[in-house]
């Protein structure tokens, strides 16, 4: 039996595996050595395994070693024993290694060429590999060659607004790779959208990195937008890991922080355009649509804006209408159809106004206009819509008020009967008897009762309509705790789904649209300042105020950092109570 496996081994060790399936890995026992330190590289010729088997040719190995230069001295070389091992987990199969050992002579970016393996007559060549020497001090710590972590930024020259692709990576050589925790960067100056990964997260992929290949975990991809110009730089994430884990292993404890990019962020050019939308991107389309030219007062008006583009859409404010003083208009409902990918954020936005003419006339509303910066052209561009005319007739039972418009409105009261002078007098006259008469009759006395039953029932109606209006404050009040249930409940589903940016935006709105129909205060007028005084003036207790103003602040900071889980159910459950504690104070 023994006999046997000496055979076996020895007939394997005669054969290689064939050339297409292989490639050259590089390992380091230190990257960044100093001048003259020792250091060892070593070249791994390994092959690519197809459903977990190879091919094997009889043949020898023979290696075209690089030209190191002047810049470091060989104290050692030759090949390593290694046998047909198999990497964790199923890996690829190592065949030849040779290694050397020097000593670098020079300080900075020093290049290694090539090596290249001789198989059966055909050429497996290796990266080129740099080695950062130092100063030289043997007390200088080096990173671990066979774990770090990388932010990756698309572009790190924009202007202020324009969107910036970021990658957060973790390179690993190591087998039995786990990570247990990491800490992802906060930065002031940016607003992040988080790049969606699917159900089963990013692929894990294999990156050569200076000659070494490595397994690429992608922990995050999101789109960040600078808020300011200057330069700005990027926290680094950290990691903790464990390497070398197994069924009977822990593994060994590790800690890495990736690199600090710095962006450098250009302001707008000056002037800026008085009608800027603060949008920075590029390819803006816009279109309006008018509901109806020809409609009566107090008839609704629907304007359509559809602004689509690829930018910061997902910061566009409400464009303002540009309206006679005749219109009344509302707040837009605004539908957002936004996609973020890694490059860029794409999609539209569309704004419906509901406007209402209060009088008749011909109205002239002007064009729409919509300036931008375009970041390809690198200037301004502004995308002009015709306006258009509007004609509005005289609603019923709404007077005879007319507007500035070209129409003119006809006073019946004004009108002149001309020419009629006497009249001639009937000739014929006809005659009605007693029993003919109305007096007494049903008819009569629907006509005698009929107006005051009229003018009544317009008192009444006009009364309610009062009372519509000054109860509506009320109904908003007394329905504020509902509506705000309604979004907490929303918001719960989100953080149920680990939907962490969207569970804050709806918390967000949730406390805002309570405050504003508890109090009665438009939303577009509430800010932190405002909230707190008017809490203070129905006796509110300064803790629950300031509870309040920091669930607000949470919420604000998470668009531009992560939080977790935790922290989220926390949040969720303090504005629950804040609630509930100005509820039992507010009387409804």
């Amino acid at each position: 039996m023994k006999n046997l496996i000496l055979i076996t081994f020895t007939f394997l060790s005669s054969f290689i595996i064939m050339g297409q399936d292989m490639y050259v890995d590089i390992e380091t026992t230190n990257p960044s050595p100093g001048i003259g330190e020792k250091f060892k590289i070593s070249y791994i010729l390994k092959v690519k395994l197809t459903n977990g088997s190879a091919s094997f040719s009889s043949g020898g190995i023979r290696v075209a070693k690089p030209n190191f230069t002047e810049n470091f001295t060989v104290l050692q070389e030759g090949t390593e024993r290694t046998s047909f091992g198999f990497g964790n987990m199923g890996g690829d199969m190592k065949v030849s290694k040779y290694s050397f050992i020097l000593k670098a002579n020079k300080k900075g970016a020093l290049k290694i060429p090539p090596l290249t393996f001789l198989v059966n007559g055909e050429k497996i060549e290796s990266g080129i590999f740099t080695v950062n020497i130092g100063k030289g001090s043997r007390k200088i710590q080096t990173a671990d060659p066979n774990l770090f972590a990388r932010i990756e930024l698309n572009k790190r020259n924009v202007y202020k607004g324009e969107a910036i692709a970021v990658t957060y990576k973790v390179y690993t050589r190591y087998n039995g790779f786990a990570i247990e925790d990491y800490e992802m960067p906060m930065t002031n100056g940016l607003w992040k959208e988080e790049i969606k990964s699917g159900a089963n997260g990013w692929k894990q992929t294999v990156q050569t990195v200076n000659g070494m290949r490595y397994n690429v975990i992608t922990l995050k991809k999101e789109i960040i937008t600078p808020q300011k110009s200057g330069d700005i730089k990027i926290e680094p994430i950290s990691i903790e890991a464990r390497v070398g884990r197994s069924f009977f292993n822990q593994g060994q404890a590790k800690s890495v922080r990736s690199n600090s990019p710095t962006i450098k962020v250009k302001p707008l050019p000056k002037p800026t355009p008085a009608n800027f939308s603060n949008q920075v991107g590029s390819n803006y389309k816009v279109v309006v649509n008018y509901s109806t030219n020809k409609l009566k007062t107090n008839d609704p008006l629907d304007i359509k804006i559809e602004i689509s583009g690829r930018g910061n859409i997902n910061q566009l404010a409400n464009p303002s209408l540009d309206l006679p003083q005749d219109f009344e208009a509302f707040d837009p409902e605004v539908k957002d159809r936004t996609k973020v990918g890694t490059s860029g954020i794409s999609g539209k936005k569309t704004f419906n106004y509901l406007v209402i003419p209060r009088h008749r006339g011909t109205f002239e509303l002007p064009p729409f206009e919509f300036t931008y910066f375009d970041v390809k052209a690198k200037k301004y561009k502004t995308i002009t819509k015709e306006g258009t005319k509007i004609f509005v007739e005289q609603g019923e039972n709404q007077g005879n008020v007319t507007s500035g418009g070209t129409t003119t409105a006809v006073n019946k009261n004004n009108v002149e009967i001309l020419n009629t002078g006497i009249r001639h007098i009937k000739e014929k006259t006809t005659l009605y008897t007693k029993k003919d008469a109305l007096y007494g009759k049903t008819i009569y006395w629907i006509g005698i009762f009929a107006p005051v039953l009229l003018v009544l029932g317009y008192y009444l109606f006009l009364v309610f309509i009062k009372n519509n209006k000054t109860d509506e404050h009320h109904y908003r009040k007394k329905n504020a705790n509902k509506l705000a249930n309604s979004r907490l409940k929303t918001a719960t589903q989100f953080l149920e789904k680990n939907k962490t940016t969207e569970f804050y935006e709806e918390l967000y709105k949730a406390i805002f649209n309570y405050i504003s129909h508890k109090f009665n205060i438009p939303i577009s007028k509430l800010t932190k300042e405002s909230i707190q005084s008017e809490l203070e003036n129905h006796s509110i207790t300064s803790e629950v105020s300031k509870s309040l103003i920091d669930v607000i602040t949470e919420c604000e900071m998470a668009r531009f950092a992560p939080t977790t889980q935790t922290g989220a159910q926390q949040t969720l459950e303090k504005t629950t109570d804040i609630i509930n504690k100005i509820e039992r104070n507010v009387k409804k």
